[in-house]
């Protein structure tokens, strides 16, 4: 079912529930907003952020210290939370997936303290009012916003690496690289990474569910295959999945080319979105996944010419 971010944003996170399954849903693209979000990003683990008490800005130093300290209490809390649902999900699995959507999840954590998240909506706006009645508003206050991550964040990625040290105990070794998961990267560079992850994982079973029903393509004419109802049904299904991707596609791709300009960010070896594919995604080739993309690669054009 859809999310009701209206609903969520005036209120607080009761609990953070078990984590779907890649896959379960697709990702989202809001009318209202100019990207779209993984279901991992909506169940981002917040139930403490949004419960933080929403104290009256002082200016006593000892007050300020305290919520401070509060928060990173509170922070670690939900990010220790948010590691080990991460790895039930994983069925209890240490390995790259596992290290993958931890490198995601804190890295948005980090985009929600330093306020540049992108997603913006239900409970994120709950915690954002959370984080301006502790940390402030104004340029100083992105600057100390940003300062404050950068000084906590390898505590709360120990916190979210907490279950899986606790369960190995002596067998425990560092699979997830501290390195690459603490670097601050823009959080539209990390969604198209995690977007391309998934659609090369959708893509085969797409297309191999689009060949099965259409293996006997080879004994008719293209129009015969029209009259083919597994076929003809087959290659709706394949039409309306790929071109949900395409919209994703220029959705965060255009995203990525407004961020790369307001942001002056000049990333080594990445100009366009689909370098970030490249260095993502072995074996990627951005002709290969146009055609896809598109609607000209071979498989769809021969099993599907009346779509």
């Amino acid at each position: 079912g859809v999310i009701n971010q209206t609903f969520l944003q005036n209120n607080v996170m009761d609990k953070c529930n078990d984590k779907r399954k890649r896959g379960e849903r697709d990702w989202d693209c809001p009318a209202e907003k100019d990207i779209c979000i993984s279901d991992r990003r909506y169940q981002l683990c917040m139930k403490e952020l949004t419960n933080l008490v929403n104290n009256t800005r002082t200016h006593s130093h000892n007050d300020i210290t305290f919520l401070k300290l509060n928060l990173k209490r509170k922070l670690m809390y939900d990010a220790a939370v948010e590691g080990d649902l991460l790895l039930k999900k994983n069925n209890y699995q240490y390995n790259k997936e596992f290290c993958k959507d931890i490198r995601w999840g804190l890295g948005d954590f980090g985009d929600i303290i330093m306020g540049t998240n992108m997603e913006g909506i239900g409970y994120s706006q709950v915690v954002e009012n959370n984080l301006r009645s502790i940390l402030g508003t104004g340029e100083k206050a992105k600057q100390d916003r940003k300062q404050w991550w950068n000084e906590s964040k390898e505590h709360i990625w120990s916190a979210m690496m907490f279950s899986i040290r606790s369960r190995l105990k002596e067998k425990f070794v560092w699979i997830c690289k501290k390195d690459v998961t603490l670097k601050v990267e823009p959080q539209i560079y990390r969604w198209i990474r995690e977007w391309g992850r998934d659609y090369m994982s959708e893509l085969p079973k797409e297309q191999g569910k689009l060949n099965e029903k259409c293996a006997s393509k080879l004994y008719y004419s293209n129009m015969a295959i029209c009259m083919l109802p597994l076929c003809h049904d087959a290659c709706k299904s394949y039409d309306q999945w790929i071109t949900r991707k395409k919209k994703q596609w220029d959705v965060l791709s255009t995203k990525f080319s407004s961020v790369k300009k307001t942001q002056k960010i000049g990333t080594e070896n990445i100009a366009t979105a689909y370098d970030i594919l490249k260095q993502e995604l072995n074996g990627f080739k951005e002709a290969t996944f146009e055609n896809e993309i598109n609607k000209r690669d071979n498989l769809y054009n021969n099993s599907c010419p009346c779509v």
